[in-house]
């Protein structure tokens, strides 16, 4: 069997679907899962393309597949909601800290952080002091992520990206050019290495 494409969103009720046209969706937030469940999801849609009820066939087929799917069917239950979650409160104890340094070197004060899952940006800061953070950010070098802090930071200062903003930026991050290509470069390709994708289980 062959499926027709492949589509990644960000349900928030369902980890995948596979349609009668054998077109396959998963959620993206399945790179936060155990492999093991990973790989469950994507044999469970796998076996769609054959059976596409839940009857008995299917389960049995499943079965064949995936002797264990039950107990990853499990995980998925008990952990799934709280994946994100997990991940977004490892962010703030990281960043947290950080911004209040950068703040502190400054001599400047933010009002407010919030951690989110932002699909086209790394962060950002309101004309009131409010600073928001990706999580994603968590995944990236050290560097990288200390240059989005003080980018965010220089805009407490100056709002816009005028050339006294960048004046500034390089004067607090004389190397920020090299840390924005990189998360030009591989930015999009951010994912959770296995090893901590285990750690959540």
């Amino acid at each position: 069997m062959a499926y027709a494409g492949l589509t990644i969103r960000g349900q928030r009720t369902r980890w995948a679907s596979c349609s009668s046209e054998g077109r396959m969706s998963f959620n993206w937030r399945l790179l936060l899962a155990p492999e093991p469940v990973l790989d469950y999801v994507v044999e469970h849609e796998v076996c769609h393309l054959e059976v596409m009820d839940h009857s008995v066939h299917f389960w049995r087929l499943l079965e064949s597949r995936v002797p264990d799917w039950r107990a990853h069917a499990a995980w998925l239950r008990r952990y799934g909601p709280a994946l994100e979650r997990f991940y977004r409160r490892a962010a703030r104890a990281e960043i947290a800290p950080r911004l209040d340094a950068a703040v502190a070197r400054a001599g400047t004060a933010y009002s407010g952080l919030t951690i989110r899952g932002q699909r086209t940006r790394w962060a950002s800061c309101s004309s009131e002091g409010r600073m928001s953070f990706n999580w994603r950010l968590l995944l990236a070098p050290e560097p990288v992520l200390d240059y989005v802090v003080e980018h965010e930071v220089c805009h407490l200062e100056v709002m816009d990206h005028s050339p006294r903003f960048w004046s500034l930026l390089e004067s607090r991050a004389p190397d920020w050019r090299e840390h924005a290509a990189w998360l030009r470069r591989y930015g999009s390709a951010l994912r959770l290495p296995d090893t901590v994708r285990r750690s959540a289980a």
